[in-house]
């Protein structure tokens, strides 16, 4: 729920990122809280007392020259650890620490009100749910960049999102954490109610590889799995011993070249095994470079030309789920 925060005349709105990022773009309506040079430190000491997934609304701009400012950039943050990671509407990906941010200039929080208004909540359907998987991330896990981009655009197209948390399989070794991958998509799916009439599957490296040997025969023949997308994806052939294709009817597996972490070949054969269609993802960005969190660009598509590409084809691919529904018993009982 949204908790309205005063603090020293703030009065600024913290809720969880699932709600946040159910807000509609309408981020130039909003009115923000503009701190004096005397405030920043209080709203630095508020900001770092949150607890970490604390989400707010902002806005944000950057210098261009040394007296000259870009246009104000609208979103979402998402706050963890020292950092706080921004999603802006235009697409752009960023991450800083807390200490380094212009609170004064560039970066400003919207002020709350009681509740949004009706007219710029998003509506999601029950009946047609994503299940996000997030790839190795032992300190951020679902709030990873790519993650919450994806789930902000499928929430925006009326989809019920659901996004586990694997961090807790990784106390494991690597053959026992990944089965229990498989088995906490499982118990997403089980615990879905209402009972959907859509489910779809997409996954981020180690979460794409999960997602895929998630979908047996049995399974997808008692769940009304229409999509499996894997981005970035680890190899579920070479990784899981996983040798058979997900009955699946629309699968796709995207990948970007310049991807230093896991091979693009691995998953061109995939596709070719599978009979997929493959995307090559390319970017400006050389083979290699890494972002703040020292991460691959390529690999965690945290690139603008990149991340642009992803949420498109994702944004595709959910509609093309839609109009090709499951041919399995568990949509027949609708």
């Amino acid at each position: 729920c949204h908790c309205l925060v005063d603090l020293a005349g703030m009065n600024l709105t913290v809720c969880a990122e699932h709600e946040a990022l159910t807000w509609s773009q309408n981020g130039a309506n909003r009115v923000y809280y503009e701190p004096s040079h005397q405030e920043v430190l209080a709203l630095r000491s508020f900001l770092h007392s949150l607890s970490n997934g604390s989400c707010l609304l902002v806005r944000g701009r950057d210098w261009i020259a040394e007296d000259q400012v870009s246009d104000w950039d609208y979103g979402v943050c998402v706050k963890n650890g020292a950092r706080i990671f921004f999603h802006y509407d235009s697409g752009d990906v960023e991450s800083f620490l807390i200490d380094g941010l212009n609170l004064h200039h560039l970066v400003h929080f919207a002020q709350a009100e009681s509740a949004p208004p009706p007219e710029i909540q998003i509506a999601t359907r029950t009946d047609k749910v994503l299940i996000l998987s997030h790839g190795w991330s032992e300190q951020v896990g679902p709030d990873y960049p790519v993650i919450r981009v994806l789930e902000n655009a499928a929430r925006r197209m009326g989809w019920t999102v659901v996004v586990p948390d694997f961090r807790g399989t990784y106390e494991y070794g690597p053959q026992r954490g990944r089965s229990e991958r498989v088995r906490t998509i499982y118990e997403e799916i089980l615990c879905l109610k209402p009972r959907p009439q859509l489910v779809v599957l997409v996954g981020h490296s180690q979460g794409g590889a999960a997602s895929a040997h998630a979908c047996t025969q049995r399974v997808v023949e008692a769940v009304p799995i229409c999509g499996l997308l894997l981005l970035g994806s680890e190899n579920p052939r070479a990784l899981d011993g996983m040798d058979w294709r997900p009955p699946v009817r629309n699968i796709m597996i995207a990948h970007s070249d310049g991807d230093m972490v896991i091979s693009a070949s691995e998953l061109k054969r995939v596709a070719e095994v599978w009979n997929a269609p493959y995307v090559s993802l390319r970017s400006a960005v050389s083979p290699g470079e890494r972002g703040c969190w020292g991460d691959d660009i390529h690999h965690d598509f945290l690139a603008r030309d990149l991340i642009a590409q992803v949420v498109t084809l994702f944004q595709e691919f959910l509609q093309r789920c839609e109009t090709t529904p499951p041919d399995s018993a568990s949509a027949r009982e609708h």
